[in-house]
């Protein structure tokens, strides 16, 4: 298979600097450049080895907490922002979903305490608290189904992320859209201390090959055997193999 994803992800990043209108802030790591799968192996559980050729180190991945994510976007310091999330691994390729990367609020909300209560961290993406939610509900703001697509965070770290164009916003602020066209959405609630992002059902841009108009899907790709995550991502999974993964949860 020829390989395109440094010559279209070039591309992108000539087309984010444009929507954004400069590019991101020079601090911002795309490890989804240096990252190549160089192996599958399987003793009872299937595992993935990943060359990381900016650190010249290998790393193991598997379908388990702790070991299923791959790094996509990240700061110099190491604070992940986009990533992909293992759903499968076979004989000669793993198959992983973008996600923004999100941590669940262990937080109890207590009577008359404000909603930031339950997102202590101030740059940190979150998924949405289930109390949370049923506010957003009650509102009419969200459906409850959609609570697995809600994203909170502080108001001054959304600001911070558009400033470094790791995000930017859409529609007079009502829409948005992260680093490289990898995430995209609305912003369904924003006040002074917190903001709720709702990642849309086809969220993720496939630009498509020389001539082929881009398209957004599901954020599911298919990286194989000597491929860099990069080339990852301008293959999404096909529509009916992503019907059984999402048909089998």
């Amino acid at each position: 298979m020829p390989r395109r994803g440094g010559l279209v992800l070039g591309m992108a990043l000539v087309a984010w600097a444009a929507l954004a209108g400069r590019a991101a802030a020079d601090d911002l790591i795309e490890s989804l450049r240096f990252l190549r799968l160089i192996g599958i192996t399987d003793d009872g559980q299937a595992e993935a080895r990943i060359w990381d050729a900016s650190t010249n180190t290998k790393v193991r991945i598997k379908q388990a907490a702790g070991f299923d994510r791959l790094p996509l976007i990240q700061t110099a310091k190491g604070k992940l922002l986009v990533c992909g999330v293992v759903q499968k691994i076979e004989a000669r390729e793993l198959i992983f979903r973008v996600n923004l990367y999100a941590v669940e609020s262990k937080a109890t909300k207590e009577v008359g305490a404000p909603l930031t209560a339950l997102y202590k961290d101030e740059d940190v993406i979150y998924r949405v608290h289930k109390d949370h939610l049923s506010q957003l509900v009650s509102a009419e703001k969200v459906k409850a189904e959609e609570g697995d697509r809600l994203y909170v965070v502080h108001a001054a770290y959304w600001e911070q992320l558009l400033k470094d164009r790791v995000a930017v916003t859409t529609g007079g602020g009502r829409g948005f859209v992260f680093y490289l066209e990898l995430v995209r959405g609305d912003v369904v609630d924003q006040g002074a201390d917190l903001v709720v992002l709702r990642v849309a059902p086809k969220y993720c841009l496939d630009p498509g090959k020389p001539g082929a108009e881009p398209r957004w899907h599901e954020g599911f790709c298919v990286l194989r055997i000597g491929e860099k995550l990069e080339d990852a991502l301008l293959e999404p999974l096909a529509e009916a193999r992503v019907k059984e993964l999402l048909k089998a949860r």
